[in-house]
C-alpha cells in the first residue's frame, strides 16, 4: 500500500513538471511572437519639385495595434544622383511619426524609415520619390561648373539647416573599428559662427548589444566643435546632435546623422 502511494505521488509530480514545461514553452513562444510582430507603413509623395517641403510619415503597429512607444524612429534620405545621404529624426504627431524634408536636388530619392521598438526589434520600409525641376534649373546644373563644384563641397561636408541654425558635419559616413577618429561639427546661427555653445553627441547603436553613449565636444575654432573617440564595435550607428547656446538655451536642433563602423 505504501509503495502504491509513493507511485501515485511520483506520477502526479511528473504530470505537474510536464505542465510547467508546456506552460514555459507557451510563454516563450508567445513572448517571441510579441517581440517580432512589428510592422511599419511608410508614406511619401511619389513626385516633388525643387523647393517643395514634403512630409514623410510612418505609421507603426505592433501585434496589430497602433504603436507609439518606439525606442527610435528616423528617416534616411538618400539621393544617389546628388551624392547626398542624411538622417532625420521623426516626431510623433497624431499617432504617426513624421518629419519635414526640404527638396534641394534633382533625382530619385530613396527614403527609408528606421523603426526600433522598445524590445529591440527593427523594421525598415522604403519608398522612392522622383524630384524634377524646370528647364532653367536643369541647364544651370549641367553648365555652371563653379556652382557644381560648390555643391559638391557642401555635400562632402554634409550641410543641413534647421530654422536659424546651420549644421555642417565634417566627417565621412564610415569609420574603421578601433581607430581614434575626430568627430567634428560646425554650427552657424543666422549665418554667423555659433561660438561658446555647449555641444554634445548622443551616439546610439543600431544593433543588438550596444549601449548609447554621450560625447562632449570642445570648441576648437570659432563655431567648430570637436572630440576624439574610438569605436570598438562594428555596425551601424546613429549620431544625434544636442546644442545649447552660451546662455544655456536649448537650440532645439532635431537632427541626426547615420554612419557605419567597419
Amino acid at each position: 500500500m505504501k509503495r502504491f502511494g509513493l507511485l501515485i505521488i511520483a506520477l502526479v509530480s511528473i504530470a505537474v513538471l510536464a505542465a510547467c514545461n508546456n506552460s514555459k514553452e507557451g510563454e516563450k513562444t508567445e513572448t517571441k511572437k510579441k517581440t517580432t510582430d512589428l510592422s511599419a507603413a511608410l508614406t511619401v509623395p511619389k513626385q516633388a519639385i525643387i523647393g517643395d517641403e514634403v512630409e514623410l510619415k510612418v505609421a507603426v503597429t505592433k501585434d496589430g495595434k497602433n504603436y507609439t512607444k518606439a525606442k527610435d524612429v528616423a528617416f534616411e534620405v538618400e539621393n544617389e544622383e546628388a551624392n547626398t545621404d542624411q538622417m532625420m529624426i521623426a516626431t510623433l504627431k497624431d499617432n504617426v511619426y513624421v518629419a519635414k524634408l526640404k527638396i534641394k536636388d534633382l533625382g530619385v530619392y530613396v527614403i527609408k524609415a528606421h523603426v526600433t521598438a522598445e524590445d529591440g526589434s527593427h523594421v525598415m520600409p522604403n519608398r522612392e520619390m522622383a524630384v524634377t525641376g524646370n528647364n532653367s534649373q536643369k541647364k544651370e546644373k549641367t553648365t555652371d561648373t563653379t556652382a557644381t563644384k560648390s555643391a559638391k563641397q557642401v555635400i562632402k561636408h554634409d550641410e543641413r539647416t534647421h530654422g536659424n541654425v546651420t549644421i555642417i558635419y565634417n566627417n565621412p559616413n564610415s569609420f574603421k573599428k578601433d581607430d581614434k577618429v575626430n568627430l567634428s561639427v560646425s554650427l552657424k546661427y543666422k549665418g554667423e559662427a555659433l561660438s561658446n555653445a555647449s555641444v554634445r553627441y548622443q551616439v546610439i547603436t543600431q544593433f543588438n548589444g550596444g549601449k548609447p553613449i554621450w560625447i562632449n565636444l570642445q570648441e576648437t575654432s570659432s563655431g567648430t566643435y570637436e572630440a576624439k573617440h574610438t569605436f570598438t564595435q562594428a555596425g551601424p550607428y546613429l549620431l544625434k546632435l544636442h546644442a545649447e547656446n552660451g546662455n544655456g538655451e536649448d537650440l532645439h536642433i532635431n537632427d541626426a546623422k547615420r554612419f557605419i563602423v567597419k
